[in-house]
């Protein structure tokens, strides 16, 4: 596998990932090849992400997201190093649909928005 972050040069602009010749199944993707710093794990299937997918910053979990055929599909969080969530969202075929919530770190809300096919509503 070849796991190289994606950029907007590769028209895509958020926190994806491009992987090649990715076989089936469930892997954990780390910073090193000694298997330090867990940076990623989910499945893979055709060689596009599925199901839920948990990345990680230092250790810490800081975004479980949900892919089917490769999209973000269905349920989103964010969370900040201290493991209080930063944001909340859902997602339809790759693009932000219904309440997008972004969170302070005491958890109280920052602001809230309704998405309809990835514009504020």
């Amino acid at each position: 596998i070849d796991v190289v972050p994606a950029d907007a040069s590769a028209g895509i602009t958020d926190a994806s990932y491009l992987f090649d010749m990715a076989p089936d199944g469930y892997f954990e993707i780390y910073e090193t090849s000694s298997f330090e710093n867990i940076i990623m794990e989910g499945a893979f299937m055709n060689e596009e992400m599925q199901g839920v997918w948990t990345f990680y910053n230092g250790g810490n979990i800081s975004e479980i997201v949900n892919y089917h055929n490769g999209y973000r599909q269905g349920e989103y969080k964010a969370f900040y190093p201290s493991g209080s969530i930063k944001a909340s969202a859902s997602y339809n075929k790759g693009l932000l649909d219904g309440k997008y919530i972004i969170f302070n770190e005491d958890g109280s809300v920052r602001n809230m928005y309704e998405m309809n096919n990835g514009e504020i509503n």
